[in-house]
């Protein structure tokens, strides 16, 4: 039982660890440093921090998921959701990393949002971390806030209104259709070395990609959830 509950400690503070490490802008994952949320991409990248990389499109990554989190556990797939709606968050927590492909693939480009809107970090997919991390990630992230006239948004971290981003419709880095994207790279020394993208999966409910622009390949950080409800 000893042991049981020691592994249970492990796990959890891996959780804590990799949240801080994102979502304080770590650029240590992406460098040579493992995570098994990380995965990249087989094909040559289109992006970076380089202006001449813009606008390549990106062949859809999925043949390469090998971590953990990968449909193991007991995870619901897309299939297993018939065509019942996403209409919250919790749903996207239960999946696991190739069912969050899937999805947000079928789904369309989003709507910029409009004003304060919930989040939640989505890291470890399909794993027992999922939850414990997305709730230590609450403490220190609860979403963003879009700006529709200035096609900006903000998030809100610990409360406060830090790091903005560019908003515009680009190409998806992971399959090159439209999306919603929030750029950093010309908003935040922090942040410049991610983009976000999102497309919106149910009434209100965008799914979110968070990218690092390393070379020679784009990594996904991780996924996240919004929710832009009443």
């Amino acid at each position: 039982m000893a042991r049981r509950d020691w592994r249970v400690g492990v796990r959890h503070l891996r959780a804590v660890a990799s949240v801080v490490a994102l979502l304080l802008g770590s650029s240590g994952y992406g460098q040579g440093v493992e995570s098994p949320q990380e995965f990249r991409f087989s094909e040559p990248p289109s992006i970076g921090t380089h202006p001449e990389l813009a606008g390549v499109v990106l062949a859809s990554p999925q043949s390469e998921l090998v971590a953990v989190g990968t449909g193991g556990g007991g995870a619901p797939t897309l299939s297993s959701y018939g065509a019942a709606p996403i209409t919250s968050m919790n749903q996207l927590l239960k999946m696991d990393r190739g069912t969050l492909d899937s999805l947000y693939q079928s789904a369309g480009a989003a709507p910029m949002p409009v004003g304060k809107v919930k989040g939640r970090v989505i890291l470890f997919p399909g794993t027992g971390l999922t939850r414990p991390a997305s709730k230590v990630a609450r403490l220190m992230w609860q979403g963003k806030i879009f700006k529709n006239e200035q096609s900006m948004a903000v998030n809100r971290f610990f409360g406060l209104k830090v790091i903005k981003a560019n908003v515009y419709q680009d190409r998806s880095w992971l399959d090159g259709r439209p999306s919603l994207i929030l750029d950093y790279s010309q908003t935040s020394r922090l942040y410049a070395p991610y983009r976000d993208e999102i497309r919106e999966v149910g009434p209100g409910i965008f799914l979110g990609l968070m990218y690092s622009r390393t070379l020679p390949d784009p990594t996904l950080k991780m996924y996240f959830a919004l929710e832009a409800k009443p």
